[in-house]
C-alpha cells in the first residue's frame, strides 16, 4: 500500500474535483434496485444501518450475511478503476488528478539473500488519507456487489464502504457469499477473511442455515446467530443482544477513565473527557433506541454516571458560578462559549 499520507494540498485539489459530481457519484452507487452503497450519502452509515433494519422488518424470515475484506484498503488492485471512473457521469474529469496521484505505480523492492534483489510492482492499496481512496475502492468493489445481484435476483446487498450486508432468504444467502468471495479474488486480487463471516438467521432455524452453508461450502466453524448482528457500528437483534453490545462498549470506554485522570493538565482532562469520550455514544444512540427504560438506555446511564462523576471529581463541582455562567453565555466571537 503505497503509506505516504496524501498532504494538504492534495487533500484540498481532490476534494473540489469531486464536489461538482456528488450528486451523479450518488446516483451511480445508489441507483440499482437492490444493490445500495450509501458510503457517499449523507447519513450514510445510518441509511445503511436502517436498510438492513427495515429489510428484517418487512422479510422475517430473511437471513443477514456479512463478509470481511482482508486489508481492503491495503490490498485493492487498482488497475480496473481507469475504465470504471469513464462510466460515472461527470468523473473522467477528475482523471488528470487522478493519475498525479496514482498513475505512477512505486516498485517494492526485496532483498534475497545471495540471490538478489526482486523489483515488484505496486499496483494495490491507495493512500492513507486521500480523498479519492473510498471513492476508487468503491468503484471496484460495486462490480462484484453488482455481479453477484445479477447471479442471485432475490438477493438485497447494502454497504457502507467495506462493511457489506448480503439479505435474502436461507437458499439465497449462502450462495452470494461464496459467489462473491470468488468474484472479489478474481476482479481485485483481494481475499476474504472467511473465518470473520457471519450470518444472522431472526427466525430460520439454525441447523437449516448450516445446511445451506455447507451446501454453499462455506466454513462449518462460521459465526451463525439467531441472537443479532452489527451493522455500521449499531446492533441489531433481540433486545437483550442490543443491550450487551451497548454494555461492552461502555466496559471498553470505561477502561479509559483511569489514563484521564493521570493527564497533569485539568483543562486536558476536561477536554478530552467532555470532547472525545463524552460523544463515543452518539453513534450508537443515533441507531438504537436508547431512551425511556429500554435495557441499552440503563447502560448508557452507567456511563453517564461515571463520567460525571469524574467530571466532578477533576472540576471539583459542574455547576457554574454567576461570573462563570455570563462567559459562557457569550458568542464564540466574543470569546465565549455560546451557551
Amino acid at each position: 500500500r503505497p503509506v505516504t499520507v496524501t498532504d494538504v494540498m492534495a487533500r484540498w485539489v481532490g476534494r473540489l474535483g469531486l464536489v461538482p459530481h456528488k450528486a451523479a457519484i450518488i446516483e451511480y452507487f445508489t441507483q440499482h434496485e437492490r444493490v445500495k452503497q450509501f458510503a457517499f450519502s449523507k447519513g450514510g452509515a445510518e441509511a445503511a444501518f436502517a436498510h438492513v433494519q427495515h429489510h428484517l422488518e418487512i422479510n422475517p424470515t430473511h437471513l443477514v450475511g456479512g463478509n470481511d475484506l482482508q486489508s481492503a484498503y491495503n490490498e485493492g488492485d487498482r488497475s480496473p478503476m481507469w475504465d470504471l471512473l469513464e462510466g460515472v457521469p461527470g468523473l473522467a474529469s477528475i482523471l488528470p488528478y487522478v493519475v498525479a496521484v496514482y498513475g505512477v505505480v512505486a516498485w517494492i523492492v526485496l532483498e534475497r539473500p545471495g540471490i538478489g534483489p526482486l523489483r515488484v510492482k505496486n499496483g494495490t492499496g491507495y493512500r492513507q488519507g486521500c480523498v479519492l481512496a473510498a471513492l476508487l475502492f468503491c468503484l471496484v468493489l460495486h462490480v462484484t456487489l453488482l455481479d453477484v445481484a445479477a447471479r442471485n435476483p432475490s438477493l438485497y446487498i447494502s454497504a457502507f464502504v467495506d462493511d457489506t450486508k448480503f439479505l435474502g432468504d436461507v437458499a439465497t444467502v449462502p450462495t452470494a457469499l461464496g459467489t462473491h468471495a470468488g468474484l472479489y479474488a478474481l476482479k481485485t486480487r483481494g481475499a476474504m477473511n472467511l473465518d470473520k463471516y457471519e450470518v444472522y438467521s431472526p427466525t430460520v432455524p439454525l441447523d437449516e442455515v448450516r445446511a445451506a452453508l455447507d451446501l454453499a461450502e462455506l466454513p462449518g466453524d462460521m459465526t451463525v446467530s439467531s441472537d443479532g448482528i452489527v451493522v455500521c457500528g449499531g446492533p441489531i437483534g433481540t433486545p437483550d443482544f442490543v443491550a450487551e453490545f451497548v454494555r461492552d462498549q461502555v466496559a471498553t470506554k470505561t477502561a479509559a477513565l483511569p489514563y484521564v485522570q493521570a493527564m497533569e493538565s485539568v483543562q486536558n482532562q476536561c477536554y478530552f473527557l467532555s470532547n472525545s469520550l463524552a460523544k463515543n455514544f452518539v453513534h450508537v444512540m443515533r441507531l438504537t433506541p436508547c431512551g425511556g427504560d429500554s435495557r441499552a438506555g440503563a447502560e448508557l446511564a452507567k456511563w453517564d454516571a461515571q463520567l460525571n462523576g469524574l467530571l466532578e471529581q477533576i472540576a471539583g463541582t459542574r455547576e457554574l458560578d454567576d461570573f462563570s455562567r455570563g462567559i459562557a453565555a457569550l458568542s464564540q466571537a466574543d470569546g465565549g462559549l455560546g451557551l
